[in-house]
């Protein structure tokens, strides 16, 4: 993976986000949910695949040892990309950028409407997606639940610009 190929995978994230706050802003909250969660998903890519830097292990305390099972391929070219909808931040140097928010978000919800762990990506866009019958998603998920979503979803993308701000290889135009 070569040093700039987290930026697509940023800049989409970003993209997620204005559409989530396009669609919760107009009331359409399975949806905002729905592009919410793609963002989370993409921005997690996005740090995955992104180099890290002498400052981002300063800041989250990475000790030698942590780093042992890394090349510095891993750390100058990124940890590249994995695959599903539900990718984890596993890196020492990234420790401090606030995913688990989104998750204990997506729990919540997940248990105020009755869902199984990890079910709200599939039930927010799916009618066949809920544990019961075939439901229509924008008539269950409702504001409260897209706001509980979006406010965690935006507390953890404000985390990624400034570590991914950090990197030599952004541009200062990047939000």
């Amino acid at each position: 993976m070569t040093r700039a190929e987290w930026r697509p995978w940023w800049l989409e994230a970003e993209e997620q986000y204005a559409v989530a706050a396009e669609l919760l802003a107009s009331a359409h909250h399975s949806a905002s949910v729905s592009h919410a969660l793609m963002c989370a998903e993409l921005a997690v890519k996005a740090l995955n695949a992104a180099p890290t830097t002498w400052g981002a292990l300063r800041v989250s305390n990475t000790t030698w040892p942590e780093l042992k099972p890394y090349t510095w391929a891993d750390l100058e070219g990124g940890l590249g990309l994995t695959r599903g909808h539900r990718p984890t931040l596993t890196a020492p140097w990234l420790r401090n950028i606030p995913v688990a928010e989104v998750a204990l978000a997506v729990a919540a919800v997940e248990v105020d409407l009755g869902l199984g762990n990890g079910d709200l990506y599939q039930a927010c866009r799916y009618p066949d997606g809920w544990p019961d019958a075939a439901v229509v998603p924008h008539l269950k998920i409702g504001e409260q639940h897209a706001r509980q979503i979006f406010e965690a979803v935006d507390v953890f993308l404000r985390s990624c610009r400034e570590y991914l701000g950090r990197h030599p290889d952004t541009d200062p135009g990047i939000p």
